[in-house]
């Protein structure tokens, strides 16, 4: 327990960064130049992944590390640290045998589940680049995101393989390597197994278990923090996603921001240093519901998993029945995600009055008024935290944790002390002044390498000494901490799953009979936000709503999908250049769905809720 003083604060936040980063503590911080420019990184986190995993699985080798859905089964696994670690062990020997070698790019998609993980560990144990795939994408956009990268060779659960079948000779085309399943495939036609590989039944040798463990041999000897470490995709205006090239010190920079606002909260509470960094004893239970195709659940809730030996619950899909379930029966204490998850199990009935929660965890969406106060009168004691980052920033940028979380709710926080922001004005750069709001750029270790493949998107994104324009809008206060106050891109923010506009809108131009189209928010008290769209027709066509809806949902992913739709009689409002005013148009689209729904929850299929 850390003691805790009569006054609050116990000391400002810049003392406790002093003594967070001190040196010889845990937060230690030193100054590297990096492609001539000078960056300030965690002195003391791992150099590579490989060793950060290494450490974790030795360290808590015992634990129970997962608990994770069966394949093709209602039933979960429990699977130990070093259970884990010898079965990335033994796909990291089988893909040696495949020409894997340090450098290669290895891609994985799927649903979440402990064998999702193995297969980047495996990449990371022979210095490969694992390329995260998002399994719910539509056919054009993995084919796009897969020849972008060209990994060399392409793993999957057996739902994602089969879904890929289609498209398999564009792939080839492209320069994307071998398809294989690590999950059976007894539950698929006919059809599909003959056209699936399977990863065979492998039993590596005692020699090439040496190798890897030990590493001699692989060709590692070359990498440094600035080797390739992980490639992820985000969604942005263009309707694409991006591949997001991130080094190896950017990839592994959570092991240490990852508990830095919790260390900062314990001081500002008036615990010593010893008090504040000392190793729980029990262990934490995590249920972590978010995608491990995104950021927010592969690496901000992994790494901090590595470094306290916490054990995760992963749900293969969301559902508060089966979230609530496996909330008891294995004793789940921390929750992590976006708001709208942890405010859906909250409210639910199903939640047993004597369940109670440790720590709640926020990020990926803004989090509603008054949730803070309702989770904190509801679970007196719980540590609840919020933070801000993006895909490019590797998760975690600004974070705010405690008490000071609980008297600035709507606030990201400041920066974690590698990281940098500005405000600056969007149509003139200026740097901003305290509460006026401007773009968010971002700086640090933690951002990006660049858009792989894209030259021209990372020159705009980027300036040449690492300042990221990450196109939301917000403002800093006097303090330094910072508020998102809305987002420049056209992005809506589905339960915290960034959905391009330019993707619905692509889609509903596919339609002969409209005009021009729009896609917007629209409000969900669950969710945050909805999918919503604007069109007009062409001349002579006709169309109801529900028709657009019924003829463009085949062409989008689920989430992506409109709920909504509006047909202006005339053209969509535009501004003085021609360009369509999407502030009018959301607006009114918002207006015609809260009257239309009265503001209540939305349901379309309550199996994929």
């Amino acid at each position: 327990m850390t003691s805790m003083t009569t006054q609050y604060p116990a000391r400002t936040m810049e003392e406790c960064d002093a003594i967070l980063t001190a040196p010889g503590a845990v937060g230690e911080v030193e100054e590297v130049m990096v492609n001539g420019v000078k960056q300030r990184v965690w002195k003391n986190q791992p150099t590579n992944y490989r060793v950060a995993l290494e450490d974790g699985f030795t360290k808590y080798a015992e634990r129970v590390m997962y608990v994770s859905p069966l394949p093709n089964s209602p039933e979960y696994e429990e699977v130990t640290y070093a259970e884990q670690r010898r079965r990335v062990v033994h796909l990291a020997a089988w893909l040696r045998t495949q020409g894997i070698r340090q450098g290669s790019k290895v891609a994985v998609g799927g649903d979440n589940s402990s064998r999702f993980l193995v297969v980047p560990w495996a990449a990371h144990y022979l210095g490969a680049v694992p390329v995260f795939i998002n399994s719910t994408l539509h056919n054009d956009a993995t084919v796009h995101c897969l020849g972008i990268t060209k990994p060399d060779i392409v793993l999957g659960d057996a739902d994602f393989v089969a879904s890929i079948v289609p498209i398999m000779g564009r792939l080839k085309e492209r320069g994307v390597g071998p398809v294989y399943s690590y999950d059976p495939t007894e539950h698929l036609s006919s059809e599909l197994r003959a056209a699936i590989a399977r990863i065979p039944d492998f039993n590596p040798t005692a020699t090439q278990l040496r190798q890897i463990e030990s590493g001699e041999g692989l060709g590692l000897e070359v990498m440094t923090p600035e080797s390739e470490g992980h490639i992820f995709f985000t969604s942005g205006t263009s309707g694409m996603p991006k591949a997001v090239l991130s080094n190896q010190r950017g990839a592994l920079h959570n092991y240490v921001s990852g508990t830095f606002a919790g260390l900062r909260a314990a001081l500002r509470a008036g615990a010593t240093y010893e008090q504040a960094t000392a190793h729980p004893v029990a262990q934490a239970c995590m249920l972590v519901p978010a995608p491990l195709f995104h950021v927010t659940g592969c690496i901000s809730w992994t790494t901090r998993q590595m470094t306290t030996g916490a054990k995760i619950v992963w749900m293969k899909r969301w559902s508060v029945p089966e979230a609530i379930r496996l909330i008891e029966k294995y004793d789940v204490n921390v929750l992590g995600g976006v708001p709208a998850t942890t405010k859906a199990i909250f409210q639910s009935p199903l939640l047993p009055k004597t369940r109670m929660f440790t720590a709640i965890s926020s990020g990926g969406a803004p989090v509603q008024a008054g949730l803070v106060t309702d989770l904190t009168k509801r679970f007196p004691g719980i540590s609840c935290s919020n933070g801000w980052g993006l895909t490019e920033t590797n998760g975690l940028h600004n974070a705010l944790t405690g008490r000071d979380y609980l008297e600035n709710s709507e606030s990201c926080g400041p920066t974690i002390p590698i990281c940098d922001v500005e405000i600056r004005d969007a149509d003139t750069g200026r740097v901003c002044g305290p509460d006026e709001m401007g773009i968010i750029w971002a700086r640090g270790s933690n951002v990006m390498v660049c858009y792989y493949g894209d030259e021209a998107a990372t020159r705009k994104a980027m300036t040449p000494d690492g300042w990221f324009n990450t196109g939301d809008m917000g403002s800093l206060d006097a303090r330094g901490f910072l508020y998102i106050r809305d987002r420049a891109k056209d992005i809506i923010i589905r339960g915290g799953e960034n959905i391009a506009s330019a993707e619905v809108e692509n889609a509903l131009a596919r339609l002969p009979e409209t005009a021009e189209v729009a896609a917007v928010a629209v409000p969900d008290p669950v969710l945050g936000e909805l999918v919503g769209c604007a069109v007009s027709l062409a001349p002579g066509k006709f169309l109801t709503p529900q028709m657009v809806l019924d003829r463009v949902a085949p062409m989008l992913r689920y989430a992506a999908q409109p709920v909504f739709c509006h047909i202006y009689e005339g053209d969509l409002p535009r501004n003085a250049n021609g360009k369509i005013r999407k502030d009018v148009v959301k607006k009114e689209c918002a207006e015609r769905w809260v009257k239309l729904t009265g503001g209540k929850r939305w349901v379309r299929n309550k199996a994929k809720l």
